[in-house]
């Protein structure tokens, strides 16, 4: 997890919460988690950019996951196109839907067509400005709405040091796109 990403991405309906409980915490300051605001990522992308992205979609798949230096593996390979802009099921507002782990590529471009523009929204999407850090303190319970967030979970402690966090996640729905017109909020 030591990558921005958005969880299960790469499924036909991705996670829609996610909730953490720390059990176990390294000392202050580390093992952090950071969470990103897509929907502000989104609002201020350049007019030029939203315009490129605003009508892409993405292969999200478990790829990243199959090579044989994989620190998590899948039971079950899972591939599935998304947008890169959705719109949220409850709000309405519309969010970046990215992942660094599971984008694979955009459609219509190859891999390695499709990483830099790829970084490039994740850069964007991950200045100070969109970011708030948890820091972690025992019995802290945190919900995120995948839908409208990526996070990074910061491996910055020794593997010695205790960070044991249980998760749970509830279902979530197809990602959709839905805008009155190019480049809409």
């Amino acid at each position: 997890n030591d990558i921005w990403h958005t969880d299960l991405s790469c499924m036909e309906r991705p996670v829609g919460l996610s909730m953490l409980r720390a059990l176990e915490v390294p000392p202050p300051g580390w093992g952090d988690t950071m969470f990103a605001n897509m929907q502000k990522a989104w609002e201020t992308l350049t007019p030029s950019l939203r315009e490129t992205v605003v009508w892409m979609n993405a292969v999200h798949n478990t790829a990243h996951f199959e090579g044989a230096d994989s620190k998590e593996t899948f039971t079950k390979s899972a591939s599935n196109v998304h947008p890169v802009v959705r719109t949220h099921p409850k709000t309405g507002r519309h969010a970046l839907y990215l992942s660094g782990n599971f984008i694979h590529n955009f459609e219509g471009m190859t891999r390695d067509e499709s990483l830099p523009l790829l970084q490039k929204l994740i850069s964007h999407a991950t200045v100070p400005a969109n970011v708030y850090r948890h820091r972690w303190q025992q019995a802290d319970f945190v919900v995120w709405d995948n839908r409208a967030t990526m996070h990074y979970a910061v491996f910055d402690y020794e593997p010695g040091q205790k960070r044991t966090l249980h998760r749970t996640t509830s279902a979530g729905e197809r990602p959709f796109r839905r805008m009155g017109q190019a480049g809409a909020t």
